[in-house]
């Protein structure tokens, strides 16, 4: 939906909603022998393994609700200015379908379900690109110098919520209990990915960052026309602390659950440190490019 505002400018708002299911995933939950295979070549006998049975599934789910609005106007002839906010009312699931390099890698939701509890294996809750608020204002200012040129200064300013993280820890053992429940496959695993309450609860740093450009062109002949064009990105050097270690292990003196699992967490070492670049914004940039246009 939008609106024109006069004949200077407009605003519009768009809402999604997406929900994910029928998703692809695998499943090992055969224990009896026809949910195994032995395999053999060539007289060598390899062992024998689980099946994996790979289909369609709802129990594996994303959901994502966002408004976004837009708008633009024009103060003057040569001032005008622009912007979009974009609100996240949900991203959510059990799910997140993705990791580095691998755009469509499957979950354990299916795999031998006997051992684990959802709640603690794949919990439902915020996706890790959940981000609540997120604004881009812009203004642009033209000034005309004549057979001098002209030249166009503009600033950006870049807001991002804080997005999440989930307090999990890896490479978790299974316990005596998990291990006593396997019904009869040929292999169990050995150890787990372990959530201390639901998932994305935890949160980084906002941050609020401004740019700065500047671009300058010379008519010489016809449409050919020289340029030189400056930018200043992050122009205050600001450094919050936009992603940080979420590093935690089990506490093994806190309460255990009913498959033997601790329930509290030790934080790490470097726990809410900066320990990479990615754990702050770009700092503060100049970038110059000098062309012709015609």
């Amino acid at each position: 939906a939008g609106t024109r505002l006069g004949r200077k400018g407009e605003i519009k708002a768009v809402y999604a909603h997406r929900r994910t299911g029928n998703l692809l995933d695998d499943f090992i939950t055969d224990p009896t022998a026809a949910g195994k295979t032995t395999v053999t070549e060539n007289g060598r006998t390899f062992g024998t393994f689980d099946n994996s049975f790979i289909t369609n599934t709802d129990l594996s789910h994303r959901e994502y609700q966002a408004l976004e609005l837009q708008g633009e106007y024009r103060v003057t002839d040569k001032w005008t200015v622009s912007g979009n906010y974009t609100h996240q009312f949900k991203n959510d699931g059990n799910f997140e379908g993705e990791a580095g390099n691998q755009p469509g890698n499957f979950s354990i939701i299916g795999n031998r379900p006997e051992f684990f509890d959802p709640a603690r294996a794949y919990p439902d809750g915020h996706l890790n690109q959940f981000q609540a608020h997120r604004v881009r204002a812009f203004t642009t200012y033209d000034v005309g110098f004549g057979a001098a040129g002209r030249a166009s200064l503009g600033l950006l300013y870049r807001y991002d919520s804080p997005q999440v993280f989930s307090f999990l820890a890896n490479s978790v053992p299974l316990t005596a209990i998990q291990r006593a429940r396997n019904p009869g496959y040929a292999t169990t695993p050995t150890t787990q990915t372990l959530y201390f309450g639901e998932r994305g609860t935890g949160r980084f740093n906002a941050e609020h960052l401004f740019d700065l450009a500047l671009n300058y062109e010379l008519p010489v002949w016809k449409t050919a026309r020289p340029y030189f064009k400056v930018d200043w990105r992050n122009i205050f050097n600001a450094q919050p602390l936009i992603a940080f270690n979420t590093t935690i292990s089990p506490d093994p003196t806190s309460a255990l659950d009913a498959l033997g699992l601790p329930t509290g967490f030790i934080k790490g070492a470097n726990f809410g440190k900066g320990v990479q670049n990615g754990h702050y914004p770009v700092p503060r940039e100049f970038r110059f490019a000098v062309g012709f246009r015609f």
